[in-house]
């Protein structure tokens, strides 16, 4: 786990919208292509930060060419808490296929784990990780991504509940420790070594 202190919306402005994964997935990128459009067309102040572009960013989505874009080339796991800490808001779009289905939502959980409110598609792994309105927001269109993502730019205090509610579910969740007491309990105490 890392520190969440780094940054928080707090009225400082532009809000940082952030993604971070890899040239594989960035088409998933293309479902906030409207919603982000609709919020800088009323007037909200923000920034994209993308990571794991491979600054193919123009090239996939020309769409963004005249918004506020920091690419972050490529990262090392050993740079991930210090990316997501520039975040306000994690986002994780993704399209409902059987390869989605069968993600582990790691780009939610890493944005969580930095206390991070996130928003994402309610899709496979996700939707036994956030509870919608508690520690994250689901959305399933144009309109839900819109709508959330402009409540955490305007609601700071909900914003920073959401982070710290995220936060603490991945710790009683996906934490080394609590993930080692589950691989004792249900596996390895099922084990029985012969001499």
């Amino acid at each position: 786990m890392y520190s969440t202190s780094d940054r928080q919306i707090s009225g400082q402005n532009p809000v940082r919208i952030g993604w971070i994964g890899g040239p594989s997935t960035l088409h998933y990128l293309r479902r906030l292509i409207t919603p982000l459009q609709y919020l800088r067309e009323a007037g909200i102040d923000f920034e994209l930060w993308f990571a794991g572009t491979w600054n193919l960013i123009s090239g996939v989505l020309p769409e963004l060419s005249d918004m506020k874009v920091v690419e972050i080339a490529k990262y090392s796991d050993n740079q991930i808490p210090e990316i997501v800490s520039k975040f306000d808001i994690g986002v994780m779009p993704l399209d409902d296929g059987d390869w989605e289905r069968g993600k582990c939502a790691m780009k939610a959980i890493i944005c969580m784990a930095g206390g991070k409110p996130v928003v994402s598609s309610p899709v496979g792994e996700i939707n036994y990780i956030i509870q919608d309105g508690i520690n994250g927001f689901l959305a399933n269109n144009d309109h839900d991504w819109i709508e959330k993502l402009t409540v955490l730019i305007q609601n700071h205090a909900l914003s920073k509940k959401m982070g710290e509610a995220g936060r603490f579910t991945v710790e009683e969740s996906y934490a080394v420790s609590t993930c080692f007491e589950i691989l004792m309990k249900k596996i390895f105490s099922r084990v029985s070594i012969s001499d």
